[in-house]
């Protein structure tokens, strides 16, 4: 691996969790909109964490047997390193 493709997988890495942060700060102030139950609020964010993780575990593989390049690879980790860090 040269210095090229770690700094594509880094970037990659980067907007995955760009995105990951941004979307799901988006689902949780559609979903809670005011100030509303602590417990309800860990409860969303742990289910919203796993499902982040699942999705981007699931579409990292199918996109990368498809397309394997080390960008897409990023996009996908960054995602779910950022989706389980939420959801802590």
């Amino acid at each position: 691996m040269n210095v090229d493709n770690i700094l594509i997988f880094l970037s990659g890495f980067m907007i995955g969790g760009f995105a990951c942060s941004r979307l799901e700060g988006y689902l949780v102030s559609r979903r809670f909109p005011d100030e509303s139950g602590r417990e309800e609020y860990e409860a969303y964010m742990r289910k919203l964490s796993f499902a982040g993780v699942f999705c981007a575990v699931l579409v990292g593989v199918v996109s990368y047997s498809i397309y394997p390049h080390t960008f897409v690879y990023g996009l996908c980790g960054g995602y779910a390193l950022f989706a389980a860090k939420i959801g802590m």
